[in-house]
């Protein structure tokens, strides 16, 4: 019985790490080259959608200097 609760978390830790690697890499923005690659209801309405580092982000329209 031992054994097999030792399996079974030994198992549960190794998928647990697993997971967190694999959700690590996976990207929150699509990919794009160009913005108007970006899906046009990606933002609300006050922000601008632009291709920043090959990933689809919200901007906000100006500039702070």
């Amino acid at each position: 019985m031992a054994r097999i609760l030792y399996f079974f978390y030994t198992l549960l830790i190794f998928v647990s790490l697993f997971m967190i690697a694999i959700n690590g890499s996976l990207p929150d923005a699509p990919p794009c080259l160009f913005t108007p690659e970006c899906p046009p209801d990606m933002c609300p309405t006050d922000l601008t959608l632009k291709c920043i580092n090959l990933t689809c982000q919200c901007t906000s329209e100006y500039d702070i200097d």
